[in-house]
């Protein structure tokens, strides 16, 4: 309190000075013979402005005053303002010989016929006396600020606690000076008062009454010694901080500084409010963070402006990794998981805000128990077991489990279902979830039975639980010789909620045997042993604050017509083109260019979409989940060569760093993971970028526009294909890589591998040049490019061109003919047409012997057309229950 009150007396003396200089060069102007209208309207509204700021720091330091020191500092503050009233007046009377005079002395002209001149200025005054002079309107004006006052319902809010005492304190002193006594309206202003006080206040007061009747005096002598108190136990826990903060910034005010100051703080890296830098989800990369820090010229240790790291003089240490002098939110440092210890999940539970859970801060010495147990839980298989925390919350209407735990056991989804979550607080527009639905079994304490349960799969359930003094509560005399379900460890005491069993599985394990304790706790029995809840201890009044967990509240399923109709929205504005797509044709017309080589074009990303987040965070980590189901498999250096062949190839190429930083939503990197075929003579891997992939902001796919459907329809394709004698089928190599991507969008197509080549195996940070297959706009910029490229030969040479166009669908080529010479020109002329695009037409497939020979000598003289590199075309990429059992997702199910 002190310091605060020396900062804003720092403030007014600030502002009394540059006050006091302005007034000055004011008066001297207004008597010039030269002074302008223009200029002196300017000055008069810089005094106004700073007026309004004395006023506001006036009333702050009133509001921090001891009562007795009040009316001095208000005395002593009205005179240090009546200069400036009396240069104001001059300044009036001047701009009413420019007809431009101000509201208050034209409404005062206006209300009494003055004219607005130095000699009616004492006038002037006296009539505003007997205005606004008159007592029993002030006295009115008093009772109805007192009646208005507003209630505080947390004895915490000690800032308002002291401003409602002060206000109240106010009042009262001024209705003293206007000889109304606080006997003739104290008995109607105490109860606005107890109203509008917190319920633990009220209590206190009331104590200290005893049976004593209530009186105003006493009642606000009362309140300000509890006040006193709840500062005194705040000034202590906050002495520290305020005293490093004003080490560092000092304690002098500049003209700048007291114009400057607002108490909203930006993010220093993306720039917006309502997080901290810590937390930024738009710029997640450390190395990015570090370039802007760089540029900003801001210290890695506080990320002030004004100083780098080593002449910092704040001793701030990092709370991540403990050792480093460092902020933050720029440390690499990941910790290591000790055996047991879930700490992803513990993570998840903390930082996850959207998940429907939320956690107050405890302030409760008793504890109140929530029913846990702790139990090992199995799949069916009997393959694994893990011991976690399970929860039994009877409010919930679903079971649980957390991702943790299903990836532990490795629990396989026996169906999906697209359900709503709602949660306490949350509004009725929900969005539809589709969550996997997993099965286990509970062992049994007492026997060796099993209880089997079906459960949801969310990321988390809640944050750790703790205050939970379970050892105490088992000590007493009612729970003797009972077998609980859960236990304090010295290791793990506050070990996750891995586990939450709802209603639909609740009664299930509940026995319905029940032991009461006198001191508040319940016991009840249920198959894992006897679970305990309830308060410890009585309700005492000085208990402010409670731990709350709010879990699942309602599930809902949602309705499947809902979801068909979507899915026919969807179909036929895929099928259908309209304005939208229009617009983005014209768009990719306007964008494509050829190097001489291949086609380059831009993303078509929608003009309102979103600010699109780095996604550097989450690629990291399913970048080091990759790398361990790689090395399990045996692959990686498989998967490895996928990119090293990229890398050579032009394909993909390495991020300068110096380019590794770019500005908030010009950076985009994709998760990826590997699709294996078993159904070559060698196993075959392809990488698949995942472009949907979405955290706190859109995905890069809700981006940009999806393009009109431009591939032909595989039915008329069919049709054609058996009208001829001569059948002839190829496909084109790596489509999709051979479209180049324009500089300017290659950084939304950024993402992690390992340079497995280094000795400590560094993560490396690439970026596509070419279109990647798994982004939805990826069909229409090829198709698009193949028809641009296509309708240059209209002309010259439009049957081939027309029937490439007819008879190619995305990537493969379904034609043919009736005559031998038709199948060599069809040949010749289409692959040498697109291989002007740089595509490769390979993989010829052909039913006549001859058209095959003549094909086969000029593919490198093989006679087996089939091309040995057997990666996928996109027919197969995109129709699973072709390849069957033959293709499988690392990863997935």
């Amino acid at each position: 309190m002190a310091t605060d009150l020396g900062k804003a007396k720092g403030r007014l003396a600030g502002l009394s000075a540059y006050l006091k200089i302005l007034l000055q060069e004011l008066d001297q102007y207004v008597s010039s013979e030269d002074c302008e209208q223009a200029k002196l309207l300017g000055l008069r509204n810089t005094v106004s402005s700073i007026l309004e700021q004395l006023a506001v720091v006036h009333n702050e330091i009133i509001n921090m005053l001891d009562p007795k020191e009040i009316e001095a500092a208000v005395v002593e503050h009205m005179k240090e303002l009546e200069p400036s009233y009396h240069v104001l007046a001059k300044v009036d009377l001047r701009l009413a010989a420019f007809n431009q005079s101000t509201k208050p002395i034209n409404t005062l002209g206006a209300s009494y016929g003055l004219t607005l001149n130095s000699e009616n200025y004492q006038e002037a005054i006296e009539i505003l006396k007997g205005r606004f002079g008159n007592e029993q309107i002030l006295i009115s004006a008093h009772m109805e600020s007192l009646l208005r006052i507003s209630k505080i319902a947390s004895r915490d809010n000690i800032k308002e606690l002291r401003m409602l005492y002060n206000h109240v304190e106010s009042c009262v002193r001024n209705l003293k000076s206007l000889k109304l006594d606080t006997s003739g309206y104290g008995s109607l202003l105490i109860p606005i008062i107890k109203d509008r006080l917190p319920d633990e206040i009220t209590m206190i007061i009331s104590r200290k009454f005893g049976e004593e009747i209530w009186t105003l005096d006493k009642v606000m002598e009362y309140f300000n010694s509890e006040l006193r108190a709840q500062e005194n136990c705040s000034a202590s826990t906050s002495n520290r901080s305020i005293q490093k903060e004003s080490q560092r910034k000092g304690a002098y005010y500049t003209t700048s500084g007291l114009f400057g100051q607002t108490n909203k703080v930006a993010c220093v890296y993306c720039g917006k409010e309502g997080h901290s830098s810590s937390k930024c989800s738009s710029v997640s990369n450390c190395q990015s963070r570090k370039a802007i820090l760089r540029r900003n010229k801001r210290c890695f240790i506080c990320l002030d402006t004004g100083h780098i790291a080593k002449n910092c003089k704040s001793h701030y240490l990092c709370r991540k990794c403990k050792t480093g002098k460092h902020h933050i939110s720029i440390c690499e440092y990941t910790p290591a998981d000790p055996p047991g210890i879930n700490r992803e999940e513990d993570k998840n539970a903390t930082t996850n805000d959207n998940k429907g859970f939320v956690v107050h801060a405890n302030c409760d010495k008793s504890g109140i128990l929530l029913q846990t147990a702790r139990a090992d839980i199995l799949p069916t298989d009997d393959n694994v077991q893990v011991q976690t925390r399970i929860l039994f919350d009877s409010g919930s209407q679903r079971s649980y489990i957390s991702d943790k735990v299903r990836s532990t056991l490795k629990l396989k989804a026996i169906r999906v279902e697209k359900v709503v979550i709602k949660t306490f607080g949350q509004a009725e527009n929900s969005e539809v979830q589709e969550l996997d639905i997993v099965q286990l079994k509970v062992r049994n304490k007492g026997d060796a039975r099993f209880t089997f349960v079906e459960a949801l799969c969310v990321p988390t359930i809640c944050s750790p639980l703790t205050h939970q003094p379970l050892s105490s509560v088992h000590e007493l005399p009612e729970f003797a010789g009972l077998e609980f379900a859960d236990f304090e460890h010295k290791q793990h005491q506050n070990l996750p909620v891995g586990i939450l069993i709802g209603i639909d599985f609740y009664h299930v394990f509940m026995t319905g045997k029940v032991i009461r304790s006198k001191l508040g706790p319940v016991a009840c029995k249920t198959r894992v042993g006897w679970v305990l809840s309830g308060r410890i201890g009585s309700s005492a009044s000085d208990m402010h604050c409670f731990e709350t967990h709010l879990l699942r509240a309602s599930v809902e399923q949602s309705e499947s017509d809902i979801s068909l109709w979507q899915e026919l929205d969807k179909f036929w504005n895929v099928e259908s083109i309209g304005t939208k797509t229009d617009s983005v044709v014209d768009q990719f017309e306007n964008d494509i260019i050829h190097d001489g080589t291949r086609y380059i074009t831009k993303l078509p990303f929608k003009p309102d979409h979103e600010v699109l987040p780095d996604n550097f965070t989450v690629c990291e980590g399913r970048l080091k989940s990759l790398k361990n189901k790689l090395a399990v498999s045996n692959i990686l250096h498989e998967y490895n060569q996928i990119f090293s062949e990229y890398e050579e190839n032009g394909i993909i190429e390495r991020v300068p760093s110096a380019e590794v930083a770019r500005e908030t939503g010009q950076v985009h990197y994709l998760p990826h993971r590997p699709v294996i075929r078993n159904d070559k003579q060698t196993t075959k891997i392809r990488a698949v970028f995942d472009a949907s992939c979405k955290v706190s902001g859109p995905s890069l796919n809700e981006c940009l526009y999806s393009g009109p459907n431009l591939i032909a329809k595989i039915f008329d394709i069919l049709l054609r294909f058996r009208l001829n004698k001569i059948g002839v089928l190829a496909d084109i190599k790596q489509a999709f890589l051979n479209v180049g991507i324009d500089v300017q969008h290659r950084d939304y197509l950024r993402f992690l591998w390992y340079d497995l080549q280094a000795e400590d195996e560094q993560v490396v940070i690439y970026r596509f040049l070419r279109v990647v297959f798994g982004i939805t706009s990826s069909p229409f910029l090829l198709n698009g490019t193949i028809r641009h490229h296509l309708s240059n030969y209209l002309e010259k040479e439009r049957e081939i061109a027309q029937r490439v166009i007819d008879d190619l669908y995305v990537d493969d080529l379904v034609s043919g003919c009736n005559k031998l010479e038709e199948g060599k020109t069809l040949y010749d002329r289409s692959k040498a047409i697109l291989s002007e695009a740089g595509f490769n037409l390979r993989k010829w497939v052909t039913n006549d012997k001859e058209l095959a020979g003549y094909i086969a000598s000029r593919e490198n003289g093989d006679n087996n057309l089939l091309d040995k590199d057997n990666d996928m075309s996109y027919f197969e990429a995109t129709s699973p229950n072709i390849t069957g059992e033959h293709q499988v997702v690392l990863g997935k199910s």
